[in-house]
């Protein structure tokens, strides 16, 4: 019996020991480097936008170091610089699909046509040519963000898309 409970107390000191360990696998938080816009198969053609109809693109997950929860929105341009002024004034129109979360990025006709009008100085129907708008050359980056981390913020590459409006 004595020998018995001289065991059961060295497999304690022992297991002990063993629980003390360092949890190395814990997730940890990263900065991204790279996070990348696919050129969709459209990219060569003009998109017709049609009421109703949903242009989507897709991307990376940047790596956090861990699976998180990302919010993706795409910025639009019409030219290849996207730039903010000291004033706080952009040359881009930022668009965010209704679900945030996912890097397929899917957004209706009417808001890439509100986004390509007001790029083009229409906001209003006075203003709206009589023969229409024809097609348009955009450029498009993602932007992939956790929220309420500002260094996970990171821009994808740009790719350029021709759209009618």
């Amino acid at each position: 019996m004595k020998k018995l409970s001289i065991f059961m107390a060295m497999a304690a000191v022992a297991l002990g020991f063993t629980s003390c360990e360092e949890d190395h696998d814990s997730p940890v938080y990263k900065a991204p480097t790279e996070f990348v816009l696919n050129t969709p198969a459209y990219a060569n053609n003009t998109v017709v936008l049609a009421p109703g109809q949903n242009v989507a693109v897709t991307c990376s997950q940047p790596d956090y170091g861990y699976s998180a929860v990302t919010n993706y929105s795409l910025d639009v341009s019409l030219s290849e610089e996207f730039t903010t002024a000291e004033d706080g004034t952009t040359n881009f129109y930022t668009i965010a699909s209704k679900n945030k979360t996912l890097a397929n990025i899917d957004i209706a006709a009417g808001e890439w046509s509100t986004a390509i009008l007001t790029l083009l100085g229409i906001n209003s129907f006075d203003q709206f040519h009589e023969e229409g708008v024809g097609p348009t050359t955009i450029y498009v980056r993602a932007l992939a963000q956790l929220t309420g981390i500002e260094s996970s913020k990171i821009y994808s590459n740009t790719i350029k898309l021709e759209m009618e409006p």
